[in-house]
């Protein structure tokens, strides 16, 4: 990762998206960019969330930056010319669907939801008809292999053999897991989770806009959703 996005919302969750980001700029070398949304929260209070954001991330030893914005929507813009590789938010700053839609409309890079802070151990990556699901599954594996954690794999479609989905290496340098399963409604993805003791999953972007909803909302770990590729 290069530079991740930060919204900073004011929400009661949003010290947990920024002590998150710190960690994970810290084990990639990325720079994080601090987005208060003055959409959501008084002028002053978007300035004292940016102010004790960029302090925090200094503290860490991260490179940073920051600014204020209406919306998402108008920070993503604002940055579109850099390489944001990720755009965290904490979970409970979905509760206003503004963020979620301006993502969707514009998104070039993962959304990562932040239910909680917490160590990354084992990660999961699902498989599945969404256009993403490869991107999904590559950065998974590429994180796998540079952080030495384990990957557990989710496939819905049977027949496919797993050297054909992973990337370049195959499985050099991962602990893999492999299930199959037709049976991925949001429910039984929230259990997989939990019963795999997941603390980080990639899944690709529904289609549909309330299975998207459902999974922001379902989740109790890190959620990383890829984009579809948009149309030229």
């Amino acid at each position: 990762m290069k530079s991740i996005l930060v919204v900073l919302d004011g929400s009661p969750g949003g010290r947990k998206a920024a002590y998150t980001a710190y960690d994970i700029a810290t084990r990639t070398g990325a720079k994080l960019i601090g987005a208060a949304l003055t959409g959501l929260q008084r002028q002053a209070d978007a300035e004292q969330v940016l102010k004790e954001f960029m302090t925090g991330a200094r503290a860490a030893g991260v490179g940073v930056t920051g600014d204020h914005f209406p919306s998402l929507a108008d920070a993503q813009l604002a940055f579109q010319n850099l390489p944001i590789d990720a755009v965290f938010i904490a979970k409970d700053g979905l509760n206003d669907q503004s963020v979620l839609v301006d993502w969707i409309a514009q998104a070039s890079s993962p959304l990562w939801i932040i239910p909680d802070q917490r160590d990354i151990r084992r990660l999961l990556a699902l498989y599945d008809d969404s256009p993403a699901a490869p991107e999904a599954l590559n950065k998974a594996v590429d994180l796998s292999r540079r952080w030495q954690i384990e990957l557990k794999l989710l496939i819905t479609k049977q027949g496919i053999p797993v050297e054909e989905l992973l990337p370049e290496g195959g499985q050099e340098g991962i602990r893999l897991g492999l299930q199959v399963s037709l049976d991925v409604d949001p429910e039984s993805l929230f259990r997989q989770i939990k019963a795999e003791g997941t603390d980080l999953a990639f899944v690709g972007q529904p289609d549909d806009v309330q299975t998207l909803r459902e999974l922001c909302q379902g989740t109790n770990c890190l959620l990383a959703i890829c984009p579809a590729l948009k149309s030229s």
